[in-house]
């Protein structure tokens, strides 16, 4: 009798377990961090506010300001082209991986200037 009533059930109790355990994945999928490299958050996005010889100071989406320092080994991409840090102004997007080989917390191992590839297409008339 008990095995007849279980075999009833079955198709409730795996939809349930089913539903449960979707419930539990999106629940973990939105604690997740999102972003780049989401465990270690080696590159970091942001507009840059000022640029010295040594400190390269950005703000994010949110408004907050984060500072890098610049080494004789970080290197100035623009897309995948290296260039010269007098490509780097006052406003333009950057993505920004750390030195994560370092101590010092904030190392900036590439400045990655984020170029629009569409300026160069010409317009539909």
């Amino acid at each position: 009798m008990k095995r007849e009533t279980f075999k009833r059930y079955l198709p409730v109790i795996c939809v349930g377990v089913f539903l449960v355990a979707l419930n539990i994945l999106a629940v973990v999928w939105y604690v997740l961090p999102g972003g780049p490299d989401q465990w270690k958050n080696d590159v970091v996005p942001g507009k840059v506010v000022s640029l010295s010889d040594t400190i390269l100071t950005t703000v994010d989406p949110r408004g907050v300001e984060k500072e890098f320092i610049i080494t004789t080994e970080t290197r100035v991409l623009a897309g995948k082209k290296p260039v010269d840090r007098e490509q780097v102004t006052v406003g333009s997007l950057v993505l920004v991986k750390l030195n994560t080989a370092t101590t010092t917390a904030y190392v900036a191992q590439d400045i990655r200037i984020m170029t629009d590839a569409r300026k160069a297409k010409k317009e539909p008339k």
